[in-house]
């Protein structure tokens, strides 16, 4: 049923969380996922002024990229679980987009995304791409958020 499970990750614990998620019906499913980041080339290079410094930026940020799909391939490595990765770039389209995009293109069967858990005037300024993905996806999406006392937690280091 789901062979195949996509999990999009950001540089946060709760993309961490979806990937423990993720591992932990991946295994006993016998099922291979595969790890996105998705960088948003267009908004880099929006607001880095000149193209040199919109290069090193978007450069920059691939490096980080890559860095954060092997820290994090390691955990889904020593679960046991068969799995590859993919650096993407967004260019001219949603971050929704192309892991959407992703999604039809690997044949995935479900995909574990974490989600911020903003509301009221932080959402409307920012978005959410995991409810968009949601919204948007052909395949089930399964929203993982913080456990409630890492919320409080973080929310009381940002404060």
């Amino acid at each position: 049923m789901y062979d195949k499970i996509m999990v999009p990750i950001d540089d946060s614990r709760v993309a961490e969380r979806a990937l423990s998620e993720a591992l932990a019906l991946a295994v006993p499913l016998k099922a291979s996922i595969r790890l996105i980041h998705v960088i948003d080339a267009t908004r880099i290079r929006t607001a880095s002024g000149s193209a040199a410094a919109a290069e090193a930026a978007l450069n920059a940020q691939c490096r980080q990229g890559e860095r954060l799909l092997l820290q994090l391939g390691k955990v889904a490595s020593a679960a046991g679980v068969s799995f590859d990765s993919k650096l993407l770039e967004a260019e001219d389209v949603a971050t929704e987009e192309a892991i959407l995009a992703e999604a039809r293109d690997w044949a995935a069967r479900l995909i574990v995304m974490g989600t911020h858990g903003r509301s009221g005037f932080q959402r409307l300024v920012m978005g959410s791409v995991a409810e968009n993905t949601a919204r948007l996806s052909p395949v089930p999406v399964l929203l993982v958020r913080m456990a409630e006392e890492a919320v409080l937690q973080d929310s009381a280091v940002a404060g």
